[in-house]
């Protein structure tokens, strides 16, 4: 009979599963959005500023990987961090999948900015009007993202130069930001904290 190490494995699975949990929080296009864990329950409901409310179930999201029996003799911590990135890559794909997904089919087209249009500047300047802004406490936008394929990329090249020569472009873009940084402030002065 083997010996058996149950604590030692017991740490091993601690270490790799926070090192996944880490690694796909790192990878995800979606690591700077906000996360809140629902510790019960099958589906989670969106309450919006609008008054609008989309409900969404959960899913279970898997991702699977072949270990052959000749790879376990000569198996290395590295070649565990190895696999267990295939795995992380297949489960980051899948949550961006789902994600898209779920905006795709619950965000309501009045909060839609362009469908149908070219990306542009002016398409960009009128989803911000649509989002909601923070600020950091100086007053500072906090960084925002745009995810997208390489069409938007080679737009965005395009969409920054009609930015950069309009003025007119520049002076929404600064009473946009106004508008948004009183925005926040008075989300910020009408908090209820708790404590």
């Amino acid at each position: 009979m083997l010996p058996d190490f149950p604590e030692t494995k017991n740490l091993f699975h601690e270490a790799l599963t926070l090192y996944m949990q880490r690694k796909s929080r790192e990878i995800s296009p979606f690591r700077d959005v906000r996360q809140t864990k629902v510790h019960e329950g099958d589906a989670m409901q969106v309450a919006r500023a609008d008054g609008s409310r989309s409900e969404s179930s959960f899913r279970t999201l898997s991702a699977e990987l072949t270990l052959q029996t000749a790879d376990i003799e000569n198996l290395t911590l590295q070649k565990v961090i190895e696999f267990h990135d295939k795995i992380i890559e297949q489960m980051v794909r899948e949550k961006t999948k789902f994600t898209l997904e779920m905006i795709d089919r619950d965000l309501p087209r009045s909060q839609t900015a362009g469908e149908g249009r070219r990306f542009d500047a002016t398409m960009l300047l009128d989803a911000l009007e649509k989002i909601q802004i923070d600020f950091h406490p100086d007053g500072t936008m906090h960084q925002l993202n745009i995810l997208g394929g390489a069409i938007i990329a080679e737009r965005w090249e395009e969409a920054k130069a009609q930015f950069e020569a309009s003025p007119e472009l520049q002076q929404r873009y600064a009473e946009i930001v106004r508008r948004k940084r009183e925005d926040w402030r008075d989300r910020e002065a009408s908090r209820t904290l708790v404590g």
